[in-house]
């Protein structure tokens, strides 16, 4: 009998599991995750890896149960350093969560409920998700597509969108930055240059969209997180960087460089709270809590910006008028609309290893489960018209 190897590179193989190479590595050290070694190359097998995937999956999930059981944390992520996500550090900082929990009796399935936050970027955050030690994430849309995707592979796990966070239409929310006096004056120009940006993020995507769209696919694109982007730019060390707000604010108001918009991206920049529908199950009453917390934080972001800017400012430590000037270009919506779905399936055709459907509807069926923040909705007595965009 002829055993077929589908033999790819340890890059291949964290490109197609959306996780960096230090993550592979370490799976393979203390995890046994299956690699190949011919002569002084290690590649990994596709066949091998899809079944360590489904029994680790399994293993994560059973890890999960010990960890948060009767009288666990739950862990909730945000991302202060990206402007979209600021609602999930609002209700951190105003203690709206501790407020919704106080008034709905307090409980979240058995036992009083008991949570942390940690700060952690989007990819960072898809990974602790996966491995069961992070059981609400704040998002962008590629990790948030990416966990989706994620679900086709784990039995064990299942995505669901529960509310969108910071919007803002195609060609707004990120930028890329590039050297003033660099001669740079659009994508094309960026050939063989250095561009840096964290690696399979929402700029990640669009900025190599866009290095395609306008031909300047030998551009260097070097993985680094938004804080290490905006020290490089103080000190002119790169030739460009994609960078999310509010850097790329910071980076006009302070003269560090001229922003390029991304070219070829038609779809929207939308953001999102998202859980393993399977760790939901039980701990609905706390999901309510923090979607009530979630749409109180939503109204002082619209109605009281400065209020809201003061908290986040004294939180993340961006400049108060930097923090107010980005909240008001950032559409607070959490509702879930059609256009928002059929944006979100926008991003599959590029650079994505596993396929959707190709109706878009699937997602409201498979994906967003925003019945939740509906009734959180209704519950506060709030106006949210889900059926008013296309529906």
């Amino acid at each position: 009998m002829t055993i077929e190897l589908k033999l790819i590179s340890l890059q291949e193989a964290a490109d197609y599991l959306q996780v960096s190479r230090s993550t592979i590595n370490r799976w393979r050290k203390d995890r046994g995750f299956p690699t190949i070694k011919i002569a002084r190359d290690v590649y990994v097998d596709r066949n091998r890896m899809d079944v360590w995937i489904r029994a680790h999956a399994e293993l994560v999930a059973a890890r999960g149960q010990q960890e948060d059981g009767d009288g666990g944390i739950i862990v909730i992520g945000c991302q202060s350093r990206n402007a979209h996500m600021w609602g999930s550090v609002l209700i951190r900082e105003l203690g709206l969560l501790d407020a919704e929990l106080r008034e709905m009796g307090g409980t979240a399935g058995s036992g009083t409920p008991r949570y942390r936050w940690v700060d952690l970027n989007g990819p960072r955050q898809l990974e602790e998700m996966v491995a069961g030690r992070l059981h609400i994430a704040s998002l962008g849309d590629l990790p948030m597509m990416n966990l989706y995707r994620i679900s086709e592979l784990f039995p064990s796990f299942k995505a669901r969108l529960l509310a969108f966070d910071g919007k803002s239409a195609a060609g707004s929310g990120m930028s890329c930055v590039v050297q003033d006096g660099s001669g740079i004056r659009d994508l094309s120009k960026l050939s063989k240059r250095t561009i840096k940006t964290l690696r399979h993020s929402s700029s990640w995507h669009r900025l190599s969209r866009s290095l395609d769209f306008a031909s300047a696919t030998d551009a260097v694109i070097v993985d680094q997180d938004s804080d290490r982007n905006f020290d490089d730019m103080l000190q002119a060390s790169s030739d460009a960087w994609a960078v999310c707000e509010p850097y790329a604010t910071m980076a006009r108001t302070y003269g560090l460089g001229r922003l390029l918009p991304f070219e070829g991206c038609d779809a929207d920049y939308l953001t999102g709270i998202v859980v393993n529908e399977k760790w939901l199950s039980g701990r609905e009453t706390f999901v309510f809590a923090y979607l009530r917390a979630h749409l109180k934080a939503h109204q002082c972001l619209r109605e009281q910006p400065a209020m809201a800017a003061g908290f986040i400012s004294r939180a993340t430590g961006f400049p108060f008028d930097i923090v107010l000037r980005v909240i008001a270009s950032i559409r607070w919506e959490a509702a879930v609309y059609a256009e928002d779905l059929a944006s979100l399936h926008g991003m599959n055709a590029y650079r994505q290893p596993f396929a959707l459907p190709d109706d878009w509807r699937h997602l409201r069926r498979d994906f967003a489960g925003d019945h939740f923040l509906r009734e959180a909705a209704a519950q506060l007595k709030l106006p949210i018209q889900a059926e008013s965009r296309g529906w």
